[in-house]
């Protein structure tokens, strides 16, 4: 019930929030359609990827045929309520990515457990993690479009650094695919998101007989990180952010501004080269 009360003190306090729910059926197959049609096109395009269980950059134009559907994926992954309590919860919050997690086809596998901010750095960095958690911060929103419990996180762990007892798991080759101190399975139903703070100890789980279908939309807060310099993707495209509601129009533009002239410089370079 506090989660329903207050899903902003729930995330403060906990790392994570379940907002049931969000979408109705109708909206969950929609969405559902477009996440399924761009993991199609992606996986045609990439056929030596092997089985993946996770691809990013949904907004790449070449994965939509029409710009009214891409439209509404933009609008959808912007809402006003997702905007207002992520704006509640910090600032207005910088676009930075979109991922989907299917289920895998082939090999059932348990996720490493780790931090998003871990990956800002070339080796583990403590002080740098800390930095960053002072600093910064980051959220995934996950729309659940189908019935799941893939996730586990550990409740309060993006307030604080790892625990002896958690850096030996998340930090150990031969631990970190295997239990963790104080983990919560988080089970979910089509149509809840769940609201994650990036920085908490999470990990998911990948199986074949147990499908899986998030969207995941990551936004942050204290600005750009260094060294990270996202694609622009659909975001330089006027004719299609004149078609988006006012909310979802000015927090893409917010995303435009804070990199334009990043992208000018070619700093988002790797990105492309990952999206190829």
């Amino acid at each position: 019930m506090d989660a329903l009360r207050s899903p902003a003190a729930a995330f403060a306090r906990d790392g994570y929030v379940v907002l049931p729910g969000v979408l109705d059926t109708a909206t969950v197959a929609r969405a559902r359609g477009w996440c399924d049609a761009v993991l199609a096109r992606w996986r045609a395009a990439h056929p030596d990827a092997g089985d993946t269980t996770n691809i990013a950059w949904l907004t790449e134009p070449r994965w939509w045929d029409d710009p009214a559907e891409l439209a509404g994926f933009l609008d959808l992954i912007a809402g006003d309520d997702i905007l207002d309590l992520l704006t509640e919860i910090g600032a207005p919050p910088l676009f930075n990515n979109t991922q989907y997690f299917p289920e895998p086809l082939a090999k059932s596998w348990p996720g490493v457990w780790h931090r998003d901010c871990q990956f800002l750095f070339p080796a583990r960095d403590d002080a740098g993690e800390a930095r960053i958690r002072a600093s910064f911060g980051s959220a995934h929103v996950r729309y659940a479009l189908v019935d799941e419990a893939c996730l586990e996180v550990v409740p309060g762990s993006h307030l604080r650094p790892d625990t002896p007892a958690e850096a030996a798991v998340r930090w150990d080759e031969t631990a970190r695919t295997g239990a963790m101190p104080g983990a919560e399975m988080v089970a979910v139903a089509a149509g809840d998101v769940v609201l994650l703070h990036a920085w908490a100890l999470h990990r998911g789980h990948y199986r074949t007989d147990e499908p899986r279908r998030t969207l995941d939309v990551i936004w942050q807060w204290g600005g750009k990180l260094d060294d990270f310099v996202p694609p622009p993707t659909c975001f330089t495209d006027a004719a299609l952010q004149a078609r988006l509601s006012p909310g979802a129009r000015a927090a893409f533009a917010r995303y435009v501004e804070t990199y334009a002239a990043d992208w000018d410089a070619g700093e988002h370079a790797w990105a492309e080269a990952a999206m190829a």
